[in-house]
């Protein structure tokens, strides 16, 4: 290129915009810039709506304990509130049957109660949704950062770290609108979920050093270790859904009208969504696809599972609600 005062020369096979050695930018990180952006405007979008509108829905969550009482006591008070009702005749305070109340549990001398309470947890469903797709925005922002040399890149340990944190949010949400409302299970749903994601993290990496040529007398033991981490992550996001799909059908069971058709249709198409991730990893360990095709696949599953389930949440819960 020739300019009045200077002149430079562009290399063969050197970029024109930087000076360095040129390289076909790949298809999913094209992919993953757009959802990033994607990501964040549908978050402002939410935000802005939600901010100004004034819509939102607050869940208190629930927790419970137990408490221990002596058997006799409890027996003379319940005997007692009967025969206040029934008869003048004294209680029996030497009598050993027990009340009928499937939740006491005896010991002994000792009834183990069980207490439901409120807790002081709220969890807002709108700040659920923009919350997820903040994280994947800034994850993603951080991928197009740290992947800046296609021709080495072999694996993106973010994603399973951005996972791990948006993932088990969704599925806080979906346990939340299928009314599981145990602060116990909520948690339980989200740390196996993020454990899931950490697992896929750990399979990846195995994965790429059971390749690697110094670690040739390791290979087997690697790529062993690999499909084990893969198998656990399937167990622990299976038992996390499980959950779920158990509330979601005794709800419908129990109910004299079934769930919603936005329910449905959220806790199966994301069932679908959530497995498809670990199908993708699968096909990578059994060399099916190479890397930049499972993190182009991994980018539109991402997109279309938060998408989905934002915008159902945000039209069916929140503006209804």
């Amino acid at each position: 290129m020739t300019g009045r005062g200077f002149r430079f020369r562009i290399k063969k096979g050197f970029c024109a915009l930087c000076g360095t050695e040129s390289c076909v930018v790949p298809t999913y990180f094209i992919c993953n810039a757009i959802a990033a952006v994607l990501h964040f405007l549908q978050a402002v979008v939410i935000l802005i709506i939600t901010v100004s509108q004034r819509i939102d829905i607050s869940i208190t969550t629930r927790e419970q304990y137990t408490t221990w009482e002596q058997k006799k006591q409890t027996i003379h008070n319940t005997t007692t509130s009967a025969l206040n009702d029934t008869t003048t005749s004294a209680p029996n305070d030497t009598t050993t049957s027990a009340p009928n109340d499937s939740m006491d549990i005896y010991f002994g001398d000792m009834v183990l109660r069980s207490q439901t309470v409120l807790t002081t947890s709220n969890i807002s469903i709108a700040w659920i949704v923009i919350s997820f797709f903040l994280l994947s925005a800034l994850f993603q922002g951080l991928a197009l950062v740290e992947s800046y040399n296609y021709k080495k890149r072999k694996d993106n340990w973010l994603r399973f770290v951005e996972y791990a944190f948006s993932a088990s949010i969704m599925l806080v949400a979906i346990a939340l609108i299928n009314g599981i409302f145990d602060q116990t299970v909520i948690v339980f749903i989200a740390v196996t979920c993020a454990a899931c994601q950490l697992c896929g993290l750990i399979a990846e990496q195995l994965l790429n050093m059971s390749k690697n040529r110094s670690l040739k007398a390791f290979q087997e033991t690697l790529l062993t270790l690999a499909w084990v981490a893969h198998g656990i992550g399937w167990l622990l996001v299976g038992t996390s859904y499980y959950f779920i799909l158990h509330f979601y059908m005794i709800s419908n069971e129990k109910s004299s009208e079934q769930a919603p058709e936005f329910v449905t249709v959220i806790v199966f198409s994301i069932l679908v969504l959530f497995s498809s991730f670990g199908v993708v990893q699968l096909l990578q360990m059994t060399s099916t696809i190479n890397f930049a095709q499972a993190e182009f696949t991994y980018v539109i599953l991402s997109l279309a599972a938060k998408s989905i389930l934002g915008w159902i949440i945000y039209a069916n819960v929140l503006v209804v609600g």
